[in-house]
C-alpha cells in the first residue's frame, strides 16, 4: 500500500493508493496472480468533518474483466461520538467465483460459459457512542448484488456491540455483548451458471461475547496491534435454491435448510513502524461457523511522508 498525508492550517488531507497481489483458492477452484489497485482520498477537519472518495478495480488476472469499485462518504467523528454515511460498489470476494469469476468448458450441447464476478451496490451507515464507560458501536447496510451472468439479488446488514474495560488492564481489554443479523432476497450459494458463489441465507442471526485487545505502548516503538475475537450461538436458514436460477423455467431443486452451532470470530491487524517512511503489518481474518468458514491473511507494506 502507499500512503500520503498533508497537515494544513488545521486541516488534514489524506490520499490513499493500495495495490494488492494475491491468490485465492476455494472449494471449486483457484485463481493465481490476482491483482487490483484503489485510490481513497479522504478530507476532515479539526471540527469532525470527513469526506472520503474511492476509486478502483476489481481483481485483475482472473476468468473475467475487471470492473470498477467506488466509495463516496460523509462523516462527523467527534471522541464520544460519531458516525459515517457511504454509498458504496465494491466486491463480493468470498469465493474465487464472486471475485473474479468461473468457467465451464463448451460441451456439444453447450457453448462455454463465464460467470461471477458479483458487485455489491448499495449504502452503509455506521455509528459509535460512548456510554459512560462503555462504548457502543453499530452499522447497517443495504445493497443489491449483481454479477456477470448471475441472478440479481438483495440483502440487508445489521451489527452492533457494547463493550466496557476490564478493571486493572488499563482499557486495553475490553469486553461485551455482540449481535450481527443478515438476510439476502435469494439463496446464490451455488456454483453453477447463473449463481453467485456466495453465501446468502435467508435469514441469519449471531449473539456472541465479544473482546477487544489494543494495547496502548508507553513508549513509541512503533507497533501498532487490534484484535477483535468473538464466540457466540448462530441460527441460519436458507432458502431453497436453482442450479440455473437464470432460466426461465427455473426449479428450485436444491432444498432450504437450517443451521445452528457455534460460531467463533477473529480479525487481527498488527504493524510495525520501520522509520519515518516505511512500516510493514499483518491482517488476519477468519470465521468458523455451521454454516459458513473462511481465512484470510495479507501482508502489506505501507510507504508514507
Amino acid at each position: 500500500g502507499l500512503r500520503v498525508e498533508g497537515l494544513e492550517s488545521g486541516e488534514r488531507h489524506r490520499l490513499r493508493m493500495e495495490a494488492r497481489a494475491f491468490d485465492a483458492e476455494d472449494e471449486r477452484q483457484s485463481a493465481h496472480g490476482l491483482r487490483d489497485i484503489n485510490v481513497q482520498g479522504r478530507y476532515y477537519t479539526e471540527d469532525g468533518l470527513e469526506i472520503t472518495l474511492g476509486l478502483g478495480s476489481t481483481p485483475q488476472g482472473g476468468v473475467l474483466d475487471p470492473t470498477w469499485r467506488t466509495e463516496v462518504g460523509l462523516g462527523w467523528l467527534e471522541s464520544e461520538q460519531g458516525g459515517r454515511l457511504r454509498l458504496v460498489r465494491r466486491s463480493v470476494e468470498q469465493s474465487v467465483l464472486s471475485t473474479s469469476g468461473s468457467e465451464q468448458a463448451a460441451t456439444t450441447d453447450m457453448p462455454a460459459i463465464a460467470w461471477g464476478r458479483v458487485m455489491r451496490e448499495g449504502v452503509e451507515l455506521e455509528g459509535y457512542r460512548a456510554l459512560g464507560s462503555w462504548k457502543a458501536e453499530g452499522s447497517l447496510a443495504l445493497a443489491q448484488l449483481k454479477g456477470e451472468g448471475v441472478a440479481d439479488n438483495r440483502m440487508f446488514e445489521v451489527y452492533a456491540n457494547a463493550l466496557h474495560p476490564v478493571p486493572g488492564m488499563l482499557e486495553e481489554l475490553t469486553l461485551g455483548p455482540t449481535i450481527y443479523a443478515t438476510g439476502y432476497q435469494k439463496n446464490l450459494s451455488p456454483f453453477t451458471p447463473g449463481n453467485g458463489g456466495y453465501y446468502s441465507p435467508e435469514h441469519l442471526l449471531r449473539l456472541a461475547a465479544m473482546a477487544r485487545y489494543q494495547p496502548y505502548a508507553k513508549t513509541d516503538t512503533g507497533f501498532n496491534l487490534r484484535l477483535d475475537a468473538s464466540l457466540g450461538w448462530q441460527v441460519s436458514s436458507e432458502a431453497a435454491a436453482s442450479p440455473s436460477p437464470l432460466a426461465p423455467d427455473a426449479q428450485y431443486s436444491i432444498a432450504p435448510g437450517r443451521n445452528q452451532g457455534l460460531a467463533a470470530t477473529v480479525d487481527l491487524d498488527m504493524r510495525q513502524r520501520v522509520n519515518k517512511n516505511w512500516r510493514y503489518g499483518l491482517l488476519f481474518s477468519g470465521q468458523k461457523s455451521p454454516d459458513y468458514s473462511f481465512l484470510s491473511t495479507q501482508i502489506y507494506v505501507i510507504y508514507s511522508w
